[in-house]
């Protein structure tokens, strides 16, 4: 990749041996290094042939690493530059290029950590007849490393459980973290089915394994025949019961995951025909200048319209709220007519 910098403006071209062959004798092969030497303006106007120069160009080729492509920085020098202004050349063109390197990795790190994460959550939603799901996962906008929420969808007979949940920080160990979870709440419900006691082995294998970290985690099964539902929420922000026009917060709630042994509750409703529930982690709605009760009531008011399609209502939200320095789980069901 080659720049030139006229006095005007940057342009930015690729360059190869048919447009340019005069720098063939100017490469660094596949070694890392740099080289400063000067395009003569004939040459140079070869690949840019609308560029307005007086003079040759002096140029700096810089690469930081073997295999990696090189960094071409160049100016027009009428006159020529001496030996100072060529030695800053050389600097600026080296920052320039560790610059580069620098970006390019934290773009591969990045591309990684969202791959791992993605790995670590469901690879499908199964579809369950009499239920409508959709769900988001949005990864934090600046941050490299892996996180800790997650979500879980799991056809249970005629009952599905939904779950949500937020490890606590922002690192390998709470994606890790996570996935035992997972793992765990999967296999407390071979077998009977209790909310309570799942949530309570959870809570086990946190404390257990690695202490010192705590996770919030809410659990939902629903019948989509019937309606009926139980909640059983560990720490985490209650799920919000959407039917009749309004919209209204869960109120049980039991202590997080991973402080202390806890004998967790569960809470009974009915969701009717046409009702629907939202739930999300705090990344959705948590602002370092903003209370989060503001965030919540926010949510809450555009609930009270759910579309048609639950993929619209999802895109509502995740755009109310805009890009997100955490990462953001959300699922949203709703209970169809039998």
């Amino acid at each position: 990749r080659y720049t030139a910098l006229p006095p005007d403006r940057a342009v930015s071209r690729s360059v190869t041996a048919a447009t340019l062959p005069a720098l063939d004798a100017m490469s660094l092969g596949n070694s890392a290094g740099t080289r400063v030497f000067t395009v003569l303006a004939s040459d140079w106007l070869r690949l840019i042939p609308d560029a307005n120069l007086r003079g040759d160009v002096r140029g700096v080729l810089c690469r930081t690493k073997a295999g990696r492509p090189p960094v071409f920085l160049g100016v027009e020098a009428s006159p020529g530059l001496d030996q100072d202004e060529s030695n800053v050349l050389r600097q600026l063109g080296q920052a320039l290029a560790l610059a580069l390197d620098a970006l390019r990795a934290y773009a591969e790190e990045h591309a990684i950590a969202l791959t791992l994460q993605r790995s670590l959550l469901p690879a499908r939603i199964p579809e369950v007849p009499g239920l409508e799901i959709s769900w988001r996962y949005q990864p934090a906008v600046d941050n490299v490393e892996v996180g800790g929420d997650f979500y879980e969808v799991l056809r249970l007979g005629e009952r599905v459980l939904i779950a949500i949940g937020d490890v606590q920080g922002h690192s390998l160990l709470a994606a890790t973290v996570m996935a035992e979870l997972r793992h765990a709440l999967r296999a407390s419900l071979i077998g009977t089915v209790d909310l309570g006691a799942s949530m309570g082995l959870l809570n086990d294998v946190l404390r257990r394994y690695h202490p010192g970290m705590t996770a919030t985690v809410c659990l939902t099964l629903i019948d989509p025949a019937t309606g009926c539902m139980e909640v059983a929420n560990a720490g985490h922000i209650p799920p919000l019961l959407i039917g009749g026009g309004q919209a209204r917060y869960d109120r049980l709630g039991n202590l997080l995951l991973g402080v202390a042994n806890e004998s967790y509750r569960v809470d009974r409703l009915t969701v009717p025909e046409d009702g629907a529930v939202l739930m999300f982690t705090d990344g959705l709605v948590e602002d370092r200048d903003k209370l989060l009760d503001e965030s919540l009531e926010v949510v809450r008011q555009l609930a009270d319209t759910v579309e048609d399609d639950l993929e619209l209502f999802c895109e509502r939200l995740i755009g109310r709220f805009g890009a997100r320095e955490d990462d953001v789980a959300l699922v949203v069901f709703r209970r169809g007519a039998h």
